[in-house]
Order: structure tokens, then sequence, then C-alpha cells
């Protein structure tokens, strides 16, 4: 699913117009996005929490020259699902 089809669906069903929906869901990917960079751990209840992880710098190839290279360290985003979300994911859909 896209942003465009989540903003879509979103119009279907809170009877608003399209660009509207677009405009809240790139507002609120938007807002995520400053969160995590301002604040170590971002919880949202019930759907799951998304923390900055450092990734060490590691060995790497180049694939064009075939030489060794070091993978610089970086900062990444991970996302632990919520218990409410991952029951719904794993309950008998009928």
């Amino acid at each position: 699913m896209t942003a465009s089809d989540l903003a879509e669906k979103l119009s279907r069903r809170l009877n608003v117009p399209r660009k509207d929906a677009q405009v809240l869901v790139r507002e609120f990917f938007s807002a995520i996005v400053l969160e995590c960079l301002s604040v170590p751990r971002l919880e949202l209840r019930g759907f799951g929490t998304f923390s900055a992880v450092r990734r060490r710098p590691r060995p790497g190839q180049d694939f064009q020259s075939g030489k060794r290279i070091l993978v610089p360290d970086r900062l990444a985003l991970k996302f632990k699902p919520g218990k409410e979300l991952l029951s719904r994911l794993n309950s008998p859909r009928s």
C-alpha cells in the first residue's frame, strides 16, 4: 500500500475530499519523521514503537570495482509492533 492508496481509503472512509486525505497522510508521516529525529523512542500505543538504533561500521564490497570498503556507521529506524497490532494480525480472519 502506498501513501496515495492510504489517502484514498481515508477519503472514502471519512467522507472527505481526496486532497484533504492526502494532506492528512503527508502531515501524519511528517510528524512521525520529525518526532523520530528529536527523540530516541516514539511510542504509538496499540500500534508500536519506533526507535533509533546505531548501526556499527562494517566491512563491505564495492560491487563495481570489487574493492573492499568500510560501510560507515549510521542511524537506522527500528519498529516493534505493539501487543494490540500483533494480536489483530495473528487473530483468525473470517
